[in-house]
């Protein structure tokens, strides 16, 4: 069955992200939803039900008797999530390494080879969404629901789409997803959780300094 395309509310997520991501709505701004809807050429009714969806993110916030604003994004906070982040993930690695099949590894290996295709195709958006399959599958493989939702909830708190300002990581980022398949299939499990753990921590080194307004390597803010 073909899966369905993205909807106009999906579309509407996508597009406010990536405007508060890139600092055209920076923190404290009012979200103003009819100027976005005629902007997107969309209702009003996607733009109001994306900001539900971003606000459950984490990313916009309603305050009585003023709208809708963009929430605070502070090295702070994003440090907080990532250190979450690597704590879980790296352990849910480790989990995985442990349960992982022959077939398992192979569609692994298949996910990392469509990212290279995507990359070499300069397609960061198609990226983005391979990189976060990859790693949703390990935190599956891992057999455990709750940690599964607890690490998908972080995700969904800081936008993802930070990996598309950040190009100059991606060759890294597929020399270190080979690195864990690697170790996956030498039932490494140890090592995996330590690849993992230094995978997310150079990612959390370089949100802070885009949060931060610091430059980044290659020039990339």
């Amino acid at each position: 069955m073909q899966k369905p395309g993205p909807t106009k509310t999906d579309r509407a997520v996508r597009e406010i992200r990536a405007r508060i991501v890139n600092r055209q709505l920076r923190s404290g701004d009012l979200v103003r939803q009819a100027a976005l809807a005629s902007e997107m050429q969309l209702g009003i009714t996607p733009v109001r039900e994306a900001l539900l969806q971003l606000a459950s993110e984490g990313l916009v916030r309603k305050i009585p008797y003023v709208g809708v604003v963009v929430a605070d994004m502070t090295v702070e906070s994003t440090q907080q999530i990532y250190e979450v982040r690597r704590l879980l993930e790296a352990y849910a690695t480790r989990q995985a390494c442990l349960r992982a099949g022959a077939a398992d590894i192979a569609d692994l290996r298949g996910c990392n080879g469509r990212m290279a295709a995507a990359l070499a195709a300069g397609d960061p958006a198609r990226y983005r969404e391979l990189n976060q399959d990859f790693h949703m599958a390990i935190y599956r493989l891992a057999g455990n629901p709750a940690l599964y939702d607890i690490i998908a909830a972080q995700w969904r708190r800081f936008p993802r789409d930070t990996l598309l300002l950040m190009e100059h990581r991606m060759a890294q980022s597929l020399a270190d997803h080979r690195m864990i398949l690697a170790a996956f299939e030498q039932r490494d499990a140890g090592h995996a959780e330590a690849v993992m753990a230094s995978h997310i921590g150079a990612a959390q080194y370089e949100v802070a300094a885009l949060v931060g307004d610091r430059p980044l390597p290659g020039g990339v803010r």
